[in-house]
C-alpha cells in the first residue's frame, strides 16, 4: 500500500512539474455539453454546470456564500446566476459581444456565449481562489432557491393613447399606437412580437408606403424594422424576434409603435386609414419555469392612425400693433434722413415656408422719398424696386416675424410733407419643393407721418376740469380747468402762437363753442410771432379756461388746432398730432 501511495505521489508530481492545471472539469459538468440557450427562469443539469464553471474564476463568481456558491450549485437559474453571466459575457468580450455589437452583457447565454463555455469545458483554465471575507456580507440579490419556477400567463390590451394620429410623407418616427403586455403569477421575458400591417393601403403594398417600423418600451428603442417585401409577409405581419424584454411578475408594460413615411407617398396613399393588429399568439414570453406563454388569445386590433396630406402653408399679414403713431419727424435740410413709416406682422400657419418677396404701396403727399426699405429686425432685407424679389426667408409653421418699412427722404422736404403706407403684398412658396408662389396682402393702411425741418415736439400733457356755479341764480354750471404740455423746439427755433383753436363740447355731440375766455402761463417770451421756444429747449405752457356748459349733461375741453411758426411761415397742429390736449369728460347741471 505504501508503495502504491508513493506511486500516486510520483504521478501527481509529475504532472504538477509538467505544467497540467490541476484544476479538471467541474464534477457537475461531467457528460454535459451547452446546447440550449439558458436563461433567467429556466432549470436544469446544465445550469448547476454553468454555475461551477463561472464559480472556478472569482471574477465571474456567482455567489461568495450560500447557495450557487462554490460547492452549493443549483440547477435553477436565477438573478445571481444572471449577474454572473453577464460578468463572464463582459469579461469575454471580444469573443462573445463584439461579433453581436454589443458592449454590454446581457445576462442570456446564447450562441457565442455557449461556445466560449464549451471551449472551457474541453480547455479547463487554472482556477483561481476565491477570496473569503473576514465576516461573510448578506448577497444583495435574492438567493438563488428563493425565486421559485412559476408559470405565468401573459395579458395584452390595446392602450388607450396615442390616438387620432395624422402622419404625412416624410415623417419619421411618429409614435401611432400602443399596446400594453401584463405579467401574471410569474416573471415574464417577452422574446417575440408580431406586428400585422394592412396588406393594401390604398392599392399599394404596405412597405411601399410606410418605411420603418419600431417597438419603444418608454423612451427606450426595443427593436426596428425597415419594411420590404422581405421583411412583411404576405399577409403583413412584420416581426420583431430577440427582444428579451422582461417584464416582473404582477407588472404591465407600455409597447409604443412608431413608423415612418416614405418621402413621397404613392397614389391613394393620402387619406387612408392604418390600423394595425396583434395577431393572435403574436406575443411570445417565457415565464419562469421556462414554459412558452402567448397573447393574446384572440386578434387584437390597435388605435389607428391616418396618413395626411402634406400641409400647404398660409400666410398672413397685418399691421403691428406697435406700428409709429401718427406724428411728426424732424428730417435734415442738409442730408438724407431714413424714417420708419410702419411696422407689419407677417404669420404662417399649418406648415414651414419661405418668404421670396415683397411689395409696398406708399402714399405721400408731395414727392419725398427716395427710396423704401424693408427690414428683418435691425437687417436690411432689401430696397422696393430694387432687389425684394431676390430674399429668401425661412419660417417654421405657426410662426411670426415683424417686418419694419423705411422710407430714404431727400434732404430739406416741404414742411408738413405726409407719408403713409398703404399696402404691402408679400410673395411665399406654397409648395417648398416646386416653389410654388402664393401672396399675402394688406391693404391696412399705416398711420400717417408728417415730415418737417422745424417743429415743435408736444409731450407732458395733463388736462384737469371741474364744474362750478358761477351764477348767482340761474344757468347752467361752468367748466373750469386747465390743459397743461411741453413744447421741445426741433431743428430750429419755434413760436407757439397764442391763437388757439379751444372748445367746449358735450359727450356724444360735436363741438358746441369756441372758448376765447384763456389764459396762457408760460415762461417762453412772446414775441411777434408767438411764444418762443429755442432749438432743443423745452418750455411748459398752462392753458387755463372757463366755459359754460349750456345744459346740463356731460363736457369736455379740447384743443382742436395748435398754430406754431418756424420763423418763416405759420404752421400748426391738428387732428391726431394734438388729440392728447383734451380733458375728461364732467357733469354739468343747469340751475
Amino acid at each position: 500500500m505504501t508503495k502504491k501511495l508513493l506511486g500516486a505521489l510520483s504521478t501527481l508530481a509529475a504532472i504538477a512539474v509538467a505544467g497540467v492545471a490541476l484544476a479538471d472539469v467541474p464534477a457537475a459538468c461531467t457528460g454535459i455539453t451547452f446546447t440550449r440557450n439558458l436563461y433567467y427562469g429556466i432549470s436544469g443539469a446544465d445550469v448547476k454546470c454553468l454555475q461551477a464553471l463561472l464559480n472556478q474564476d472569482s471574477d465571474t463568481q456567482v455567489a461568495a456564500t450560500g447557495p450557487g456558491s462554490p460547492g452549493n450549485e443549483t440547477t435553477y437559474f436565477g438573478p445571481l446566476t444572471r449577474a454572473a453571466v453577464i460578468k463572464f459575457q463582459e469579461k469575454y468580450a471580444a469573443d462573445v459581444l463584439a461579433p453581436l455589437g454589443l458592449s454590454a452583457g446581457t445576462g442570456f447565454v446564447g450562441p457565442k456565449t455557449r461556445a466560449k463555455l464549451n471551449e472551457l469545458l474541453t480547455t479547463p483554465t487554472q482556477p483561481t481562489q476565491p477570496t473569503q471575507p473576514t465576516e461573510p456580507t448578506q448577497p444583495t440579490q435574492p438567493e438563488e432557491e428563493e425565486v421559485i419556477p412559476e408559470e405565468g400567463t401573459l395579458e395584452l390590451k390595446r392602450a388607450v393613447t396615442p390616438y387620432g394620429v395624422e402622419v404625412k410623407a416624410g415623417d419619421q418616427n411618429v409614435a401611432v399606437t400602443a399596446f400594453t403586455l401584463k405579467a401574471i403569477d410569474s416573471a415574464i421575458t417577452v422574446q417575440r412580437i408580431d406586428a400585422k400591417l394592412p396588406t393594401d393601403i390604398g392599392g399599394n403594398k404596405p412597405y411601399k408606403v410606410l418605411s420603418y417600423l419600431a417597438l419603444y418600451e418608454g423612451e427606450n428603442a426595443l427593436k426596428g424594422v425597415t419594411l420590404s417585401k422581405d421583411t412583411v409577409s404576405t399577409e403583413g405581419v412584420v416581426r420583431f424576434s430577440g427582444l428579451n424584454l422582461k417584464i416582473a411578475k404582477g407588472e404591465t408594460k407600455t409597447i409604443n409603435i412608431k413608423v415612418s413615411l416614405a418621402s413621397t407617398l404613392p397614389s391613394g396613399a393620402e387619406g387612408e386609414t392604418v390600423t394595425i393588429t396583434i395577431p393572435k399568439d403574436g406575443v411570445r414570453g417565457v415565464d419562469t419555469a421556462g414554459l412558452n406563454v402567448y397573447a393574446p388569445s384572440t386578434s387584437t386590433a390597435l388605435n389607428s392612425f391616418k396618413i395626411v396630406s402634406v400641409p400647404t402653408p398660409v400666410a398672413k399679414i397685418s399691421l403691428a400693433s406697435d406700428t409709429p403713431k401718427e406724428g411728426v419727424v424732424i428730417a435734415s435740410k442738409e442730408s438724407e434722413t431714413e424714417v420708419e413709416l410702419a411696422r407689419y406682422v407677417l404669420k404662417v400657419e399649418k406648415a414651414e415656408t419661405k418668404v421670396v418677396g415683397f411689395e409696398v404701396g406708399v402714399e405721400e403727399s408731395t414727392t419725398t422719398i427716395l427710396e423704401t426699405r424693408i427690414y428683418d429686425g435691425d437687417n436690411l432685407l432689401c430696397i422696393v424696386g430694387e432687389n425684394c424679389n431676390e430674399i429668401d426667408v425661412a419660417m417654421a409653421k405657426d410662426a411670426s416675424k415683424t417686418f419694419t418699412i423705411k422710407a430714404l427722404v431727400k434732404k430739406a422736404p416741404v414742411e408738413g410733407a405726409t407719408l403713409k403706407v398703404t399696402a404691402v403684398t408679400s410673395t411665399y412658396y406654397s409648395d417648398l419643393e416646386e416653389e410654388t408662389e402664393a401672396y399675402a396682402t394688406t391693404t391696412t393702411a399705416s398711420n400717417p407721418i408728417h415730415l418737417y425741418t422745424i417743429a415743435p415736439i408736444i409731450s407732458n400733457v395733463s388736462a384737469y376740469a371741474e364744474a362750478k356755479d358761477l351764477n348767482a341764480t340761474t344757468g347752467a354750471e361752468s367748466l373750469v380747468g386747465r390743459i397743461t404740455f411741453s413744447v421741445t423746439a426741433k431743428g430750429g427755433d419755434v413760436w407757439v402762437s397764442d391763437d388757439i383753436d379751444m372748445m367746449i363740447e358735450k359727450s356724444g355731440g360735436t363741438p358746441t363753442s369756441s372758448i376765447t375766455d384763456y389764459v396762457i402761463n408760460t415762461s417762453a417770451q412772446k414775441e411777434t410771432n408767438g411764444y418762443k421756444v429755442a432749438e432743443n429747449q423745452t418750455v411748459s405752457f398752462t392753458i387755463n379756461f372757463t366755459k359754460a356748459g349750456g345744459s346740463a349733461g356731460y363736457w369736455r375741453v379740447v384743443i382742436r388746432q395748435l398754430n406754431w411758426h418756424n420763423g418763416t411761415a405759420a404752421q400748426n397742429y391738428s387732428g391726431a398730432l394734438v388729440e392728447e390736449l383734451k380733458t375728461d369728460y364732467v357733469y354739468l347741471t343747469a340751475n
